[in-house]
């Protein structure tokens, strides 16, 4: 399995009109590349995990986990409620 992060910014210099540091994003092509080929968001901040059979994600903190592959998401959401394998 391979595992990738992303998120958090580093310094421009620069405020908002709140004087706020502005961050550039930290952000993989991988990303922009996954969510063109599944049509999804997958926001700001998170990991991707690719394995064999597919590529899940979690968002900040791990939260809002999923996989990208429709029809595998289907089945995974189905675990998540009812705690039970899908086959």
């Amino acid at each position: 399995m391979k595992v990738h992060g992303w998120g958090g910014g580093k310094p421009t210099g620069k405020t908002n009109k709140k004087g706020r540091p502005i961050l550039q994003q930290r952000r993989s092509p991988l990303v922009d590349e996954l969510e063109r080929k599944h049509n999804r968001r997958l926001g700001n901040c998170g990991t991707i995990y690719i394995g064999e059979k597919g590529t899940m994600y979690t968002s900040t903190y791990g939260s809002g986990a999923g996989i990208l592959e429709k029809e595998l998401n289907e089945a995974f959401k189905k675990i998540a409620v009812y705690g039970v394998p899908v086959k």
